[in-house]
């Protein structure tokens, strides 16, 4: 029995570094010049450098496609709820209140000064158009006694002359439309300033 176990002993110790050295070989690598290897052997070289280059970057192109679709999730889902409590404070009296104001911050000064441009285009307008024809074209006058309050605006009966303008020749005419088109000029100051 001793000499079979000490036979089974010396087998062991003698092929273990036997085994060793030759998983040793099988992990090693081995440099050759490419010239050196069979065409075969070359191509079938390079198809499996290519092979595993391809799965490297399916591999790594599945990474990026795995994050692309998490942070699109997560995007979605952060924007879902912000236009989910958007719509709830948006419904509400302070939310409408405040949409009102945060407009009226954006448009209003732009309204208010568009507005007093256009009065300010209607009156001059009136102003100046009332002042030609007062001062530069004929106008008739009621001459016979006085005219009863409420029949002023109908002019049908009476005795009227003619008055003659006070600037005759146009030069009220050329006065009046500079001073509508400074009336313009200052609406658009007043509209676009």
């Amino acid at each position: 029995m001793k000499k079979l176990l000490l036979t089974v002993l010396i087998m062991l110790f003698t092929f273990a570094p036997m085994t060793q050295a030759q998983n040793n070989q099988r992990n090693q690598q081995i440099v050759v010049d490419a010239r050196d290897l069979p065409p075969a052997v070359l191509d079938e070289i390079n198809k499996k450098k290519a092979t595993k280059e391809i799965e490297n970057k399916i591999e790594m192109y599945g990474k990026y496609a795995g994050m692309g679709k998490e942070v699109g999730i997560g995007i979605r889902e952060g924007l879902t709820a912000v236009k989910d409590v958007s719509i709830e404070f948006s419904e509400s009296d302070l939310g409408f209140f405040t949409m009102a104001m945060i407009g009226w911050n954006i448009i209003g000064f732009d309204l208010v000064r568009i507005a007093m441009g256009i009065l300010v285009i209607l009156f001059g307008f009136i102003f100046v158009m009332r002042s030609y024809f007062k001062t530069c074209t004929e106008t008739r006058v009621y001459i016979e006694g006085r005219q009863p309050l409420l029949m002023r605006p109908f002019k049908s009966s009476g005795e009227y002359t003619i008055v003659d303008p006070l600037y005759p020749e146009g030069g009220g005419a050329i006065f009046h439309l500079l001073a509508l088109a400074g009336m313009i000029g200052l609406a658009a100051a007043v509209m676009f300033a």
